[in-house]
């Protein structure tokens, strides 16, 4: 990220904007801060909201 330069951004920057874009989709806040490097970030899991 971005695009026309892969990797220039730090792993916070990109944990920040991952959770911007989590947070105005409506997924609610984890208990803990993003990781910022993605070894760090491999065993997280993504689920969408349960239903009714």
């Amino acid at each position: 990220m971005p695009l026309s330069a892969p990797g220039s951004l730090s792993g916070k920057t990109v944990a920040d904007i991952e959770a911007y874009m989590f947070e105005v989709n409506g997924f609610p806040a984890g208990k803990l801060p993003l990781p910022p490097s993605q070894p760090m970030a491999a065993g997280i899991v993504i689920a969408p909201k349960p239903v009714g």
